[in-house]
Formats: structure tokens, C-alpha cells, sequence
């Protein structure tokens, strides 16, 4: 490598560095919006007569926390997830 290499590679590193940790401090600052999804009433959809009741998860936006439910297996909205885990990473 000529010095000129070295010279752009060592300037470039902490070029990198300072641009990821300044996107960084954004995202930390904004603070993760969840999908307006998560603020959608529990719907149970509408095969529930028809199908067996599937349980699912919901974000309760009051209470800041995910709840089971029993979805018709079809229809509903997006706030419908296949367990609290998924729920969770999702709207929190």
C-alpha cells in the first residue's frame, strides 16, 4: 500500500465511525415509533362461528402491554401476532 492508501483508509475509518454513531444518537433520540398498527382495537375477525378460535396476541395500547385473544382465523387487522414475543418486539 502507498502512504496515500493508508493515509485515505485511517481518514475514512473514523469517517465511518462518527456517521454510524450520529445516526445512532438519532434513533436514540426520536426513540422507536411502533407501527400505528399497534394502537388498533383487538378484532376477532369474522370466521369465528365458522373455524376453530386460534389464539393470538394484541398490543393493549392503555396499558402498554400484549394480551392474548381468540382470533376467528380470518379477518381482523394487523395487530394480530402469533405470540407476546412478537408482540412485544413489535410495539414496545
Amino acid at each position: 500500500m502507498t502512504s496515500f492508501s493508508l493515509a485515505f483508509l485511517t481518514m475514512k475509518t473514523p469517517t465511518c465511525f462518527l456517521y454510524a454513531l450520529l445516526c445512532l444518537t438519532v434513533l436514540i433520540v426520536q426513540g422507536y415509533k411502533p407501527p400505528r398498527y399497534c394502537k388498533a382495537k383487538r378484532n376477532d375477525g369474522q370466521c369465528g362461528a365458522v373455524r376453530p378460535s386460534i389464539e393470538r396476541w394484541y398490543f393493549d395500547v392503555r396499558y402498554g402491554y400484549c394480551g392474548p385473544f381468540l382470533w376467528g382465523g380470518c379477518g381482523g387487522n394487523k395487530n394480530n401476532f402469533p405470540n407476546c414475543t412478537a408482540c412485544m418486539t413489535t410495539c414496545t
